[in-house]
């Protein structure tokens, strides 16, 4: 079974040195646009940019086509950054980019 009614997504991916920004990951998410924003530093830095990529794409799926209640999203926050974190962390390491940071899962240091 596949769910095809996606419309076309963009995706931004801009590298920064530490001097110019603060030096960790950040980036917005709206309706199908991905904006992110990272520094320069070792590989291991970067995965948390790969995890993040993984956790936002899954919201478009769990949070924007799988949708509560407004009056009901605080209460059920925790599912969705639950599951989304769950899966972004599974999923990441899958990835070819995970793949190229040579990582089998890279949560195994914490």
């Amino acid at each position: 079974m596949q769910d095809k009614d996606f419309p076309p997504y963009v995706i931004s991916l801009a590298q920064q040195s530490n001097k110019v920004t603060h030096p960790s990951v950040y980036g917005t998410h709206s309706k199908n646009c991905l904006t992110f924003v990272f520094p320069d530093g070792p590989k291991e830095k970067r995965f948390k940019v790969i995890y993040l990529l993984s956790h936002e794409l899954f919201h478009s799926w769990l949070g924007s086509k799988l949708e509560i209640p407004l009056n009901l999203r605080h209460k059920y926050r925790w599912f969705f950054e639950g599951f989304t974190d769950y899966f972004g962390l599974q999923t990441a390491p899958k990835t070819i980019w995970g793949l190229l940071l040579g990582k089998a899962h890279p949560m195994e240091k914490y």
